[in-house]
């Protein structure tokens, strides 16, 4: 995304034009239909409901994207689309993941007014903030949606975090709000005396089990359904895994401490390329994309960085917890590595 003259800059004022419309084609699947076989915009309309001239505009600005291929009047999937979309994750992940990203959309609108409102955006009257985790509790279909999608973003960096972290001394796992479990199923993959307990909410254990029937992994693995910011935890686990949890208060750090065994450790894990957009880390290592979801977090909330955390906060709490040799790494592509052993 190199902006380089006045017409880029021009241009550039109608990027929510390829993101909409990309958005759009994910959720309708129209990838999908297209990898079955080359179809015609009048095909792809009726598949979809379009009117047949607005699926046409739709697939020539895809076919301009270089997300699809165009032979006379039938579209194809590029090799492009064919190594990022289709290769990486299903329609159904590919369809939550778009509608997650809309959901921000809101806070976009009318910018130029808005961006003076000094509380949160979602404070404005008609904008009502995504709140996926009632919806997870209320309703299973879209938990299945949350849970599967999850899965597979996160397993990724899960096969290399389970192939490149240390693991001596550990011989069970409490992942604490785990979804999936894909962390610990990655794990469990590469150290056979390995078992691991997930902890989420009801809805979301359904499909976790789900996902580790499908593995070999199940009988190593089970799901526990509790609510942990209030609920007591289990006891006795070598490592504690908190990904993308999000909590790193003092009291929660010491209720987990309370979980661990008497040499066990603490593992928080976040990606500095996340929408959560918590920790600062070295500008050196900021991408476009993180920068525009700061941009997009700074308009959730109420002042700089409103109970925000830092690595070093979030260090400093783990030692009023009373843990110790508290050290933390980035990885390459920006995953924060913070440990802690009791």
């Amino acid at each position: 995304m190199e902006l380089t003259t006045t017409q880029d800059i021009y241009q550039f004022l109608k990027m929510f034009v390829p993101s909409n419309a990309l958005n759009t084609a994910l959720e309708l699947g129209i990838f999908w239909q297209l990898s079955e076989q080359s179809r015609n915009a009048t095909e792809i309309a009726q598949i979809n409901n379009i009117p047949g001239h607005r699926c046409q505009a739709l697939l020539d600005l895809l076919f301009k994207l270089g997300l699809l291929d165009k032979h006379e009047d039938k579209y194809s999937v590029s090799s492009l689309a064919q190594h990022t979309i289709l290769n990486a994750y299903s329609a159904e992940s590919w369809a939550f993941l778009a509608k997650q990203a809309q959901d921000h959309y809101p806070l976009l609108t009318n910018l130029t007014t808005n961006i003076s409102y000094p509380n949160s955006l979602w404070e404005k009257p008609n904008n009502v903030p995504p709140d996926w985790f009632s919806q997870m509790k209320q309703s299973r279909a879209y938990a299945k949606k949350f849970t599967y999608g999850l899965y597979e973003y996160h397993l990724s960096f899960a096969k290399k975090f389970a192939q490149n972290f240390e693991m001596s001394g550990v011989n069970s796992i409490m992942d604490i709000g785990g979804g999936s479990g894909v962390m610990s199923l990655e794990l469990l993959k590469h150290h056979s005396h390995l078992s691991a307990t997930v902890i989420d909410i009801e809805n979301v254990c359904i499909y976790g089990r789900e996902i580790a029937e499908k593995s070999s992994m199940s009988d190593r693995i089970s799901y526990l359904t509790l609510d942990f910011l209030r609920e007591g935890l289990p006891k006795g686990f070598d490592l504690i895994i908190q990904c993308d949890a999000g909590i790193f208060t003092v009291d929660f750090f010491s209720k987990l401490r309370t979980s661990l065994s008497a040499n066990g450790r603490l593992v928080i894990i976040t990606n500095i390329d996340d929408d959560s957009a918590w920790l600062p880390h070295p500008e050196s290592q900021v991408s476009l994309y993180k920068t525009m979801n700061r941009f997009l977090h700074s308009l959730e909330i109420a002042g700089k960085r409103k109970g925000g955390s830092t690595i070093e906060t979030v260090k400093l709490s783990l030692v009023e917890a009373e843990f110790h040799e508290v050290t933390h790494e980035i990885w390459d592509k920006g995953e924060v590595i913070i440990q802690a052993f009791k």
